[in-house]
């Protein structure tokens, strides 16, 4: 019985915004990852971050503010913070912009 218990009241952590939300199992296994609904874009100027197939441009990063080494990595640390950023896609989408843009 205390078994049962404890499978019913099964918990997960999940990290968001930089806090420990507690949920039960099945509110885990509905939830979405946010950062499934963004696709990026890069360009000769920004970094272009899109909601719903694209169709909704909503965050754009220029690319004169990425010019030092510095920068970048502040804006790497920064939208990782993000809980709808996915931290590998966009480290993996900083090189590519930083080869894009020759820097």
């Amino acid at each position: 019985m205390n078994n049962q218990r404890t499978e019913k009241r099964e918990i997960r952590n999940i990290l968001t915004d930089n806090a420990i939300n507690v949920i039960s199992t099945e509110e885990a296994s509905n939830w979405v990852d946010p950062s499934d609904s963004i696709s990026w874009k890069i360009d000769d100027k920004y970094i272009t971050a899109h909601k719903g197939k694209g169709k909704f441009e909503f965050y754009n990063i220029s690319k004169d503010r990425c010019l030092t080494e510095k920068e970048r990595i502040e804006w790497v640390t920064h939208m990782c913070e993000k809980v709808w950023v996915d931290k590998y896609d966009f480290g993996q989408l900083m090189i590519k912009a930083i080869k894009k843009w020759n820097l």
